[in-house]
């Protein structure tokens, strides 16, 4: 049994204005408690020392959510490992991920696309991925919480094989 709350009825795009969702949309979706089991499944795991560090992680996702929903046309890049590991194991386990998008976000899915760089450095990700990110989040939320930590920081990590959300 999850903790997830179940939305009423799906979010009426068509209604929405300049692509954006209502500000109760937006509450909904940022009071969205992601199970424990998966919290404490990166915490022992090594990625989080404390579940209260990994919920906060979570609502940072839920905020990188919110932005994408509210810009389907723009491309939103995701660098912070931290926070990308909560999202991996969210959609490791399939059914409660599934009834997430659907019943919170009020999608069929909302999908994850990693960061994926090839031998010759080309990305699948757009160039300017990171800085809409900053802007979409100064503007939505304020000043980037430290758990971010820097882009240019996490891109050196990346290796030609590896993937990291950008």
């Amino acid at each position: 049994m999850t903790s997830i709350m179940f939305r009423e009825k799906p979010i009426e795009r068509a209604q929405t204005q300049k692509g954006r969702i209502s500000e109760s949309e937006t509450t909904f979706i940022l009071n969205h408690d992601i199970p424990k089991y998966i919290l404490k499944r990166t915490v022992k795991e090594g990625h989080f020392a404390t579940t209260e560090d990994a919920r906060i992680a979570g609502i940072e996702l839920m905020k990188y959510i919110v932005l994408c929903l509210e810009n389907p046309n723009v491309r939103i890049g995701m660098w912070s490992e931290d926070i990308d590991e909560i999202w991996h194991t969210y959609v490791l386990h399939t059914r409660e991920y599934f009834a997430f998008s659907r019943d919170v976000l009020g999608v069929d899915y909302f999908h994850h696309t990693p960061l994926i760089i090839s031998d010759n450095g080309e990305s699948n990700m757009p160039q300017d991925g990171g800085a809409n990110f900053i802007r979409l989040y100064n503007e939505k939320f304020g000043d980037l919480p430290s758990i971010w930590g820097s882009m240019n920081e996490t891109k050196n990590h990346c290796g030609p094989d590896e993937c990291c959300c950008y």
